[in-house]
């Protein structure tokens, strides 16, 4: 397990080159990427989708599933 970063209460920064990298050069076929809600509320954010969708187009132009 890597911990890409350590966010603030309401915000962090995930830039899809720093959380692929380690799976890249560990020649990983996929990864699967998660994140907790402290506010116990499941319901993802606008741009926790944005997030998601960013992961999955990297991932597939490095040949990584996500």
């Amino acid at each position: 397990m890597n911990v890409f970063h350590i966010g603030s209460l309401n915000a962090s920064i995930v830039l899809p080159r720093e959380v692929l990298k380690p799976s890249y050069f560990s020649n990983f076929a996929w990864v699967i990427v998660v994140h907790n809600h402290t506010s116990k509320d499941p319901t993802p954010s606008r741009e926790e989708i944005e997030v998601t969708k960013r992961l999955v187009e990297t991932g597939g132009i490095i040949g990584i599933d996500v």
